[in-house]
């Protein structure tokens, strides 16, 4: 999901958004490419999933935040997609941001049930295509994982 704005929104707005929302924490992690010590990347987790959070900035100088990337690993339970709107929902309404789903392509409307339905169906389908790739049940427990190459080294071994 990415969560945009047309108008400016500023870097330390988004910063303090996100430290109020409980479980929500600087996590230096995400991207091993940049800074350790950047401000733009942040996690939520809980025992069944780890969500990242990505402030995106065209230009590192400028205060202002193109968009708010969040994401999880493709093994994450259907209760992370919902975690996933609650955080979104945050972001919209104290930032006056839209969500963007990345799967439907579209913007999401989170006050219409129907279309937060239809992302998670979404989630649901690509989820499944990816477990009959390993070979695996849904009803498979996974550990949290974080985005990207932890989950196939996960599955490597």
């Amino acid at each position: 999901m990415d969560v945009t704005s047309k108008q400016e929104v500023l870097f330390v707005d988004v910063l303090n958004v996100l430290a109020s929302m409980p479980g929500v924490t600087a996590d230096s992690l995400i991207n091993d490419d940049v800074d350790p010590h950047s401000e733009s990347f942040h996690s939520y987790q809980d025992s069944e999933s780890i969500i990242e959070i990505e402030i995106c900035r065209s230009d590192i100088k400028k205060e202002e935040v193109e968009e708010v990337s969040i994401r999880f690993a493709i093994t994450h339970s259907e209760k992370t997609h919902k975690k996933v709107i609650e955080l979104c929902e945050i972001l919209c309404e104290c930032l006056k941001m839209k969500v963007v789903d990345m799967r439907l392509r579209k913007v999401l409307e989170l006050s219409d049930e129907i279309q937060i339905l239809k992302s998670r169906k979404a989630y649901e389908q690509k989820r499944s295509r990816f477990l009959k790739l390993y070979n695996l049940s849904e009803r498979t427990y996974f550990k949290p994982l974080r985005c990207g190459t932890e989950v196939f080294e996960y599955f490597r071994l």
